[in-house]
Parts: structure tokens; C-alpha cells; sequence
């Protein structure tokens, strides 16, 4: 068999051309392969040149030896060829087979590199979209409790608010009661001091009929007779003497304002900003005013609300009007009402509580005494 060497570095049939080594000397060149005995046999038995002179005596001359023995014959070297030819042909199956192995094992190795280089891509790929969503949900989250937080806070204001503003009702609301148990008391007292309030009547004669009384008891008697809260429009009773002819005579109103309620707010209503009221009071050209009352819708006055006007002989009109004080700019009307003078009864205390016109439901709660000084009682 021929010996063969690969050539390392080549890895498909490329390497195949200078492959093979030199043949040994066993086969050696195909002159050297089919070579005759050695020649020194053949010279020796080589018959003697012609024209060469035989000497005399000489020995008679050998039969020649066989020139083809010992060579290879034809038959033999055929069938060397056909051995060598069959060496040749197993040698390169073996290295087909060698290069086909190595070619099998590089595509192999070069798919699983391949292979492995995408797994190594693919997780690269996906850590860094995996670090992506990471980031996101995180900045999601921080915007949630961002979001929370805020939505917190605003409710703490809120409720911190409203238990202000139901702290704050709360307080106006015992404070109105304060208000409203003063109010009673103020009125307690002024109609237990009343009489002392209003001026008596100047003529003498009323005055002895105010004393002795006829009908009812006198006027006295009606007064405090009379119910708390409504009109009282009756005059006194007795004969034709004590009517009164209001067209015959002049006279003095007293009045007391002594509340209002209901009333508009002017103001913003901002941290218990209300409107601030005070009543003008009017009878022709003459007019008096309370003092206000600062932050309320339902005022009560207790002190400057005593006013009296002069009544001529037609009776006339008492005009009462709410205002909302301001500093800077004009008063508010928070509503107004009047009154018919003809329509009180002469001498006798009469409390009224009156809607106010414009005043959006607000009423005015007051008190009057018309008194007359009549020359001559008995005039008709």
C-alpha cells in the first residue's frame, strides 16, 4: 500500500493535490518496477561483438542465458497494476471518507456556533427588554404613588375643610342661639319696661281716660293686653267720645326696630363674610337710622333702635329700608317696607313683622306707637 501523508491545514478536497508522498522503492518508477536481473549477469552472457577476432584455442562459446528470466512478465506486471490500481482507489476512499467526516463535523460545528451566537443575541435582546419594562413599570409605579399621594393630600385639605366649615356652622349656630336667647331676653325687657319707654299722652283728659278706663280698661289694659307677635288694630272701645279723627289732630310716632331675619347676603360669604345691615327709618322728610350689625343675616338690635318722628294732621307713611354697609362703595338695599300711619290705632303699642319687598323672603320685625295730642276730643 502507498504510504500518504494529509495535509493538515486543508479541510475539503483541496488539500487532496500533493497529498500522496513519493512512492517507496518497493514499486518505484514503472522502469524501475519492471527491471530485467542486474546487467552485470546480462554482460557476462552477451555473445561477443561482431567483427571481434576469436583467438586460437580459445574455449567454444557458452549458449546465451535466457535475457527473460527474472523479469516480470507482462501477465504479472497487470496484474501489480491492477493491485496497485486497487490500493489507490481504497486509499481514496479513506481519505473521501476522512474529508467527508471533517467536512460534516465543521458544517456542524459552524451551525452549532451559529446557534449558539443567536441564543446569546436572543438573551441579549431579551435582558434588554426585560430592562426595559423594568424601567417603565417602575416609572409607572412612581407616578401612581405620585398620583396617590396628590389625590391624598387634595382629600386631607379637603376633609380638613369641611370639619372647618361644619366647626365654623356649628359655632354660627350657638351663636345664633346666643343670639336668639339674648333676643328674647332684650324683649322681655322692653315689654316689661315699655310703659316706662313710651312718653305718656300730653292731654290731660286721655290721660284720665287712659286711667279710669272705659271699655277694656283703658289703653293701659289694651297694652298689655294686646297678644305678643300679631297686630292689634282695635281702637279703644267706649262711646263716640273716644273715637279719633286723625285728619283733626298732630301727633308723635315711636317706633322700635327691633330685628330682622332672611336677609340677602351682599358680601363674598367667604370665612363668614355676611352682609353687615342697618334699617333706615323714614316718615316724610324726616329719618333715622340703627347702628350695624356686622356679619349677619339675622340681626338684632338692642341699642340706637328707638326712634320718633313728628305726625301731621293726614297721618302719612313710615318707610323702613334694610342696608348692606359698605366703606368704599354705595350701600346695598337688602329690601324695604311701609307702612300706612292712618292705619294704627291711635295710643296703643302695635308689633309688626313685615316682608320686605325685594328683600328675597327677609322680613323686619318692629314696634309702634302712634300718640295724639287732641285739642278737642269731642270735635264731631
Amino acid at each position: 500500500a502507498f504510504p500518504y501523508a494529509m495535509h493538515h491545514g486543508g479541510g475539503g478536497l483541496s488539500g487532496l493535490s500533493g497529498s500522496f508522498q513519493r512512492p517507496s522503492a518497493d514499486y518505484g518508477s514503472p522502469s524501475a518496477f519492471f527491471a530485467a536481473p542486474p546487467s552485470h549477469a546480462a554482460a557476462a552472457s552477451a555473445p561477443p561483438r561482431r567483427g571481434a577476432h576469436m583467438q586460437l584455442g580459445a574455449p567454444p562459446p557458452r549458449a546465451p542465458e535466457g535475457l527473460t528470466e527474472g523479469f516480470p512478465t507482462p501477465e504479472s506486471v497487470a496484474l501489480q497494476k491492477a493491485e496497485h490500481g486497487r490500493a489507490l482507489d481504497e486509499q481514496m476512499q479513506r481519505q473521501l471518507a476522512l474529508i467527508m467526516q471533517r467536512h460534516n463535523a465543521t458544517l456542524d460545528f459552524l451551525r452549532a456556533k451559529n446557534e449558539q451566537q443567536k441564543r446569546h443575541t436572543n438573551a441579549a435582546i431579551d435582558q434588554a427588554m426585560m430592562q426595559g419594562e423594568n424601567e417603565l413599570q417602575a416609572k409607572f409605579t412612581e407616578q401612581m404613588m405620585m398620583l396617590s399621594q396628590a389625590a391624598n393630600h387634595r382629600k386631607f385639605d379637603l376633609e380638613n375643610q369641611a370639619r372647618t366649615l361644619a366647626m365654623e356652622y356649628n359655632m354660627r349656630r350657638v351663636h345664633e342661639e346666643l343670639l336668639a336667647q339674648d333676643y328674647e331676653v332684650h324683649r322681655k325687657f322692653f315689654e316689661a319696661s315699655t310703659l316706662q319707654n313710651f312718653p305718656m299722652p300730653t292731654d290731660q283728659r286721655l290721660g284720665d281716660s287712659l286711667a279710669g278706663g272705659g271699655g277694656r280698661g283703658g289703653a293701659f289694659s289694651a297694652l298689655g293686653d294686646a297678644p305678643h307677635g300679631r297686630d292689634v288694630s282695635e281702637a279703644p272701645t267706649g262711646g263716640p267720645s273716644e273715637q279719633v279723627d286723625h285728619d283733626a289732630q298732630a301727633g308723635t310716632l315711636h317706633i322700635i326696630v327691633l330685628s330682622a331675619s332672611g336677609l340677602m347676603n351682599k358680601d363674598t360669604g367667604m370665612f363668614g363674610d355676611l352682609s353687615d345691615p342697618f334699617v333706615v327709618a323714614k316718615v316724610g322728610k324726616q329719618e333715622h337710622k340703627t347702628p350695624v350689625i356686622k356679619d349677619s343675616l339675622n340681626p338684632v338690635w338692642d341699642k340706637g333702635n328707638q326712634f320718633t318722628f313728628k305726625v301731621g294732621q293726614n297721618g302719612g307713611t313710615l318707610e323702613f329700608e334694610v342696608f348692606n354697609s359698605n366703606k368704599l362703595f354705595p350701600h346695598n338695599s337688602l329690601g324695604s317696607a311701609r307702612v300706612d300711619l292712618r292705619g294704627l290705632p291711635p295710643n296703643q303699642r302695635q308689633r309688626k313683622k313685615e316682608k320686605l319687598h325685594n328683600g328675597g323672603g327677609g322680613e323686619l320685625e318692629f314696634e309702634t306707637y302712634l300718640e295724639f295730642s287732641m285739642s278737642d276730643r269731642h270735635g264731631r
